[in-house]
């Protein structure tokens, strides 16, 4: 016996070719031959692999910020490298502390040779600064528990507070002067060591034909870049020098 064809659908009507998923559909999916159940966990982590611990990361202080450092690896810091890292933060920082220490003794013995170098009406100023100073820090070194301990009264104590603050005030308004002062002073000196080079140079190409201001000046650049002091470069006073 044939069998009738099956019907075909209408034209119009769209045709899903995706066929619906049931909850049978699924579960004949995930079940392999034989009926037995897959663990998806497994199956995940044959996949993808185990996944990593938690990196470890260490705090590094450095030029006062602080920074998480983690190894190239991924893997958690040998305790060797964590102490070696911190130590190596804490040199650099110390190594700075010195460094800026120094440069402060340096910039107080430079004012100082300063006030060394400063004459007339300059220099007594500073006189009279160095006397302010020994004077504000003697005031300054006794207590009020001792002045009343010594029978001195309120209107006494503020008397005294008041005598400093002066002191304090034409002291500001004396070191602005002097500083001035040591401006001017080194601005006079640079003129004088400027002078003094240039007289060099002419002096210099005269003696040395090959010796032209561009062949000076390429000559004291590279002084510079073999570790001479750029100040001692710029205060060449002979021709001898060059």
């Amino acid at each position: 016996m044939e069998e009738a064809p099956a019907a075909n659908p209408v034209a119009d009507e769209p045709v899903n070719l995706d066929a619906p998923e049931t909850g049978e559909t699924i579960q004949e999916a995930q079940t392999p031959a034989g009926g037995e159940s897959v663990d998806l966990d497994q199956l995940t982590k044959e996949a993808l692999g185990e996944p990593e611990a938690n990196p470890e990361f260490i705090e590094v202080e450095i030029d006062g910020k602080t920074y998480k450092v983690l190894a190239a690896d991924g893997q958690p810091v040998d305790p060797d490298l964590k102490f070696g890292a911190l130590r190596d933060a804490d040199y650099r920082q110390k190594t700075m502390a010195l460094s800026d220490e120094k440069k402060a003794v340096q910039q107080e013995r430079e004012v100082f040779k300063a006030l060394a170098n400063l004459k007339g009406d300059a220099a007594m100023r500073a006189t009279n600064l160095q006397a302010l100073d020994a004077q504000i820090r003697q005031l300054s070194s006794i207590s009020i528990d001792h002045l009343v301990q010594q029978g001195y009264t309120d209107a006494d104590i503020a008397e005294a507070q008041a005598h400093l603050n002066q002191l304090q005030q034409n002291r500001q308004n004396l070191a602005q002067q002097v500083g001035r002062d040591i401006h001017v002073m080194r601005e006079v000196e640079t003129r004088q060591v400027e002078q003094a080079r240039m007289a060099a140079r002419k002096e210099a190409a005269i003696q040395d034909k090959a010796l032209t201001p561009e062949r000076i000046e390429a000559l004291e650049q590279f002084a510079e870049t073999v570790g001479f002091d750029k100040g001692a470069v710029q205060s060449i006073s002979t021709a001898t020098e060059y």
